[in-house]
């Protein structure tokens, strides 16, 4: 049994040298690949280099992300924390609310306290004018009584 030689072209489909020949022959008649044309020469671009320089593209700063985004990856990260700083939040405001709403409430009883008192001084000092013109009126009152019975004994 004798062993086949491998070699360079042991791959290739088996064509001999004229059929390669042939087929090379068929492509440079058929698309012409042998004849280039040369570029045309601008003579106007003497300055410029000869080749097309490409635009290297500018590298963009990372976009920070907005306002809205990293408050939503904070809830969805830290659902603990936002849950109890949301009721001691809550509890604050509620808190604040109460005091608010006490002191308002006290303030209105503060003026009304000092009102009573302000109408109960004015009236203290009416009254002890009347019970002034009552001492003055009981002693006409009782002169003309003690008048009057003196008259009705003689």
């Amino acid at each position: 049994m004798t062993t086949k030689k491998v070699n360079r072209n042991g791959h290739a489909t088996g064509k001999n040298y004229q059929e390669k020949v042939a087929y090379r022959q068929f492509l440079s008649s058929k698309f012409d690949l042998e004849k280039t044309a040369p570029d045309p020469i601008d003579i106007g671009k003497t300055n410029e280099s000869s080749y097309d320089e490409e635009e290297i593209p500018k590298i963009k700063e990372r976009q920070k992300k907005s306002f809205k985004l990293v408050v939503k990856d904070f809830l969805r990260d830290n659902w603990v924390i936002t849950i109890m700083g949301g009721l001691i939040s809550s509890l604050l405001a509620v808190f604040l609310i109460a005091s608010i709403n006490i002191y308002t409430d006290q303030k209105i009883i503060n003026d009304k306290i000092k009102n009573v008192e302000t109408t109960n001084k004015d009236n203290s000092e009416k009254l002890s004018s009347v019970k002034e013109k009552f001492e003055i009126f009981k002693a006409e009152v009782g002169k003309d009584l003690e008048y009057i019975k003196k008259k009705i004994k003689l």
